[in-house]
């Protein structure tokens, strides 16, 4: 590893890889363990879990409505985080993002269920729908004007120093120059 990387991981704040939130939004996780666990995400593991159990007999499901019913349970999640992020008088609680994680993961423990039992289509199919899903609520953030503040926050909270990078080292990692977030 060379001096510059070795430089920059050590700056990791590595227990953020499981709540992924800034100590400022440390409401909304939960403490197991004495580590900070992410509610959603924890929702989304029970959900996936169970959605994993609820067809462990390879009961004939048409890929159509797997793909669809999948899908459906992963929009109130989207709709929560969203909302929370972007409007001011929505505020979202931890039973709420526990609930709509539970809904998110049952559809994807039914696509790796599927996916398991051999037909992979239905696991492609939720997977880009997610990745496009990430791509519209990032448009959106962009559009309302909240992107570039949101990213600074997470880097700032991902690094221990406070700050992500200095302006020097940005334009070192980022061979285009400008704005990163930007076209």
């Amino acid at each position: 590893m060379t001096e510059c990387a070795y430089k920059h991981v050590s700056r990791i704040r590595w227990s953020m890889l499981v709540s992924h939130h800034a100590p400022c939004d440390y409401d909304r996780t939960m403490t197991l363990f004495r580590i900070r666990v992410c509610v959603r995400c924890l929702g989304m593991l029970g959900g996936a879990l169970a959605g994993y159990c609820i067809n462990p007999a390879g009961i004939e499901v048409h890929n159509t409505w797997l793909v669809t019913g999948s899908i459906a349970l992963a929009l109130p999640a989207a709709f929560d985080f969203t909302a929370h992020e972007l409007i001011k008088q929505y505020r979202s609680s931890n039973f709420r993002r526990f609930i709509t994680g539970c809904l998110f993961g049952i559809g994807v423990g039914a696509c790796l269920a599927t996916a398991w039992q051999g037909s992979r289509w239905p696991l492609f199919c939720l997977l880009a729908y997610l990745a496009l899903m990430q791509v519209v609520i990032a448009g959106l953030f962009r559009i309302s004007g909240h992107l570039d503040s949101y990213v600074a926050r997470y880097e700032a909270a991902l690094f221990k120093s406070g700050t992500a990078f200095t302006e020097s080292e940005k334009l070192k990692l980022d061979t285009r120059g400008g704005d990163r977030y930007g076209p």
